[in-house]
């Protein structure tokens, strides 16, 4: 299932909750430098939007972090090796998700498991739509990062479960170009409301039918990263509550 372990990192929760990083992700193959299904190491943390969000899951309570192999079966037996949340941040254009990997995130959910998927603005968004669609919701609709960073706030919803992890009932966060989800799953709840759009929201999710997992779903992984970033793109981080907001929904999910 998983064939590399992320740098150890402090955690200051003292928690010892696995995450587990899709290897065929635009993020996790940018840290690598390379192709997946490759044989990488882990890389130097210069100007990797990865090394942000590997230290924000940290903060989280996330002590042990896996990469996937970036097999077809990558996604097997999860369970047993005590995966809590399986982040999944832009999926490759050149990656389609395969019949196994469906099967085997199904299953994950469905024993309580929880699947974090950040997507990205069309055009890069092609798989990470045919995945959101099988638990109902759409992605699309362009949406322009904010000329004023200020112009972007998420709002946090009161439908979900648990809202009191996230705390304050609005974070500032600000957002590269990104895409709108649109909710279709009448099950499925706003986790995040984009600033100025009519119908599609900033983040949402929809519980399992069959157990406490969760599947979230938002419009962009690129904020993920601090000024510093550079591969591959800047990131948003230090700009206001970004990381606050990855690391309440890690939180969250593995609740």
């Amino acid at each position: 299932m998983a064939d590399k372990t992320a740098p150890p990192l402090s955690n200051p929760l003292g928690l010892n909750m696995k995450l587990l990083l899709d290897q065929r992700s635009l993020q996790v193959c940018a840290h690598y430098g390379g192709h997946p299904n490759g044989e990488h190491v882990f890389a130097s943390s210069h100007g990797k939007r990865l090394v942000d969000f590997l230290n924000v899951a940290n903060n989280a309570g996330y002590s042990d972090i896996q990469v996937s192999s970036g097999q077809d079966n990558q996604f097997g037996d999860l369970e047993a090796n005590g995966i809590a949340v399986v982040a999944i941040l832009t999926r490759l254009q050149i990656c389609p998700f395969s019949k196994s990997e469906i099967g085997d995130l199904t299953r994950f959910l469905e024993s309580g498991g929880s699947v974090l998927l950040m997507s990205n603005h069309p055009q890069f968004d092609r798989n990470d739509s045919m995945l959101a669609e099988l638990y109902g919701f759409r992605l699309g609709d362009f949406v322009d990062q904010p000329k004023d960073p200020h112009d972007g706030y998420v709002h946090i919803s009161t439908e979900i479960d648990r809202p009191e992890v996230f705390g304050a009932s609005q974070l500032e966060i600000v957002f590269n170009n990104c895409c709108a989800v649109f909710i279709e799953n009448p099950a499925a709840k706003v986790v995040a409301y984009l600033p100025s759009h009519k119908s599609g929201v900033f983040a949402a999710m929809v519980p399992s039918v069959a157990s406490d997992g969760k599947f979230f779903v938002s419009g962009d992984s690129g904020f993920i990263g601090t000024c510093r970033t550079r591969e591959p793109g800047p990131g948003l981080m230090c700009k206001a509550d970004n990381s606050a907001f990855v690391e309440k929904t890690l939180r969250w999910l593995a609740n």
